[in-house]
């Protein structure tokens, strides 16, 4: 057993405490489609750390989009989260209802809401796609790339679910499923994870060595191939082997469910994985307890080592709501928090303080959890993040939805009404280099962010109404319709 720290930011100082090791129907339509446009492709921006002419706010020559595309008919299809894989080949997953269309075939949800995971070329011409379901609801919530550019989904469901190996049931109600397809859509394994209590799943990822971790929530006991994580609603997490099998599991428990929202995790280079969430009242991370005040959400980061085992935890928040939305590390084991504040937190030499409603909350820590730096972005109007990732060279990623203004130091970004999707790109210590803003009258999210190996940034996000990626306007064809542009670098 090893002494590590427990840091504790914008509330007070926690002592040294010792951390514990261990292993832990067919919908009908009328406007399915693909839009198609081509961007300006002007490439390089020209701003640099601090902004600059050619890079601030709307200037098309600042990441000039390379592409955009639109999928759906009339009723609602939505993104849950994008990969790229080593070709520069990208993954999208998300949930729909009616029919959705990649390009080779429609896929017709079943009844309830059903799943989709599709394979988009470097050029946005569809590779591939897949979809599952029956009556009852599919969630998809996560998708990874791994070292042979194979296909790791993520979600859970109601009912069966097919990935093309033969269907998994349900046990009761919903279950947490893990399919891994090859990367010219050929079935290799799916593996369900339940019982008759109520699982979620939350977020995947893979390690330097293609192992596969996932994130989710048990009301009850559950079972990933090892030893039974026994307890009732708490937060799971799960490595399973190349072949799907159990390496090890864990199970962190929480006094206040109901306040514990999803989590997203990403792999470090040794193989570990780091988490956020926010929380309210009690969790426990081992012998590590963190606690909120009443009626509060703290944002929560936590490493775990190879093994699984807790190396440090970090809470960030006063009395009000501060979420964690998206986790990125880069090659030296820093880790790079993206989440939505609401209040103040507490950085070294600085507090950060929302300026009215939520705002964009980026904070840097060493690879044992010591705050570097942070940043706020926003106005007095809503500003939420939905996913932050690193490219080639580690400049960081933003992306997310905005009202009002949000500067994130080229110059002010104004929404055109409702929420915006907004792109940002910034340096290693949190400089500007570019941000774009995409919207129009209805409201636009971005559900996440990935880079590619030539370091173009992809994002996949929801179109409500129409907006400009660049090369005149997408409009959605009734509902929600989901998105996928490619940016310049």
């Amino acid at each position: 057993m090893n002494a590590k720290p427990s840091f504790r930011a914008g509330r007070r100082s926690v002592p040294l405490i010792a951390l514990l090791g261990g292993v832990l129907a067919s919908g009908c339509w009328v406007a399915l489609g693909i839009e198609d446009l081509s961007g300006d492709g002007l490439g390089t921006p020209t701003g640099g750390g601090g902004g600059g002419s050619g890079c601030d706010a709307d200037a098309m020559s600042c990441a000039g989009v390379e592409w955009a595309k639109r999928f759906g008919d009339q009723e609602s299809q939505s993104a849950a989260g994008v990969a790229v894989d080593s070709a520069g080949n990208i993954l999208v997953v998300g949930t729909y209802h009616g029919q959705i269309d990649f390009g080779k075939e429609p896929h017709a949800s079943a009844g309830g809401k059903d799943f989709f995971v599709a394979k988009l070329g470097p050029d946005g011409e569809s590779r591939w796609s897949r979809s599952t379901g029956d009556a009852l609801n599919q969630y998809a919530t996560g998708i990874a790339a791994d070292g042979s550019d194979n296909a790791i989904v993520l979600g859970h469901f109601e009912g069966y679910a097919d990935f093309g190996g033969g269907p998994v049931m349900s046990a009761g109600l919903t279950d947490i499923v893990v399919a891994k397809l090859s990367s010219e859509n050929t079935p290799i394994w799916t593996k369900r994870f339940g019982s008759t209590a109520e699982e979620r799943s939350y977020a995947v990822a893979v390690d330097p060595s293609s192992n596969v971790i996932i994130a989710g929530f048990a009301a009850g006991d559950l079972d990933f191939g090892g030893p039974v994580l026994a307890g009732s609603n708490g937060l799971v997490f799960a490595k399973l082997s190349g072949a799907g099998d159990h390496i090890w599991s864990r199970r962190f428990s929480a006094d206040a469910p109901d306040l514990i929202e999803p989590v997203h995790i990403a792999s470090d280079p040794s193989g570990g994985v780091v988490f956020t969430t926010s929380f309210g009242g009690s969790i426990y991370i081992d012998a590590i307890t963190e606690t909120t005040s009443p009626d509060d959400r703290d944002l929560l980061v936590v490493r775990l080592d190879p093994t699984g085992a807790p190396a440090f935890s970090l809470a960030l928040g006063d009395g009000s709501l501060q979420y964690g939305k998206g986790v990125a590390v880069d090659g030296e084991a820093n880790v790079f928090v993206a989440g939505d504040l609401f209040g103040s937190v507490d950085i070294p030499n600085e507090t950060l303080t929302s300026a009215g409603s939520s705002d964009v909350l980026l904070v840097k820590l060493g690879p044992s959890g010591e705050i570097l730096w942070g940043k706020r972005f926003g106005d007095s109007n809503a500003q939420t993040v939905s996913g932050v990732a690193l490219d080639g060279s580690g400049n960081i990623l933003l992306s997310g939805a905005f009202k009002g203004t949000i500067d994130f130091g080229g110059g002010p970004i104004e929404s055109a009404g409702a929420d915006d999707i907004f792109v940002a790109k910034l340096d290693a210590s949190g400089n500007h280099v570019w941000s774009r803003r995409f919207g129009g009258a209805g409201a636009q999210t971005a559900a996440a962010v990935a880079a590619d190996p030539s370091e173009y940034p992809v994002v996949a996000g929801d179109l409500f109404g129409s907006a400009d990626f660049g090369a005149g306007p997408l409009t959605s064809a009734g509902s929600d319709d989901v998105v996928v542009l490619k940016l310049a670098p």
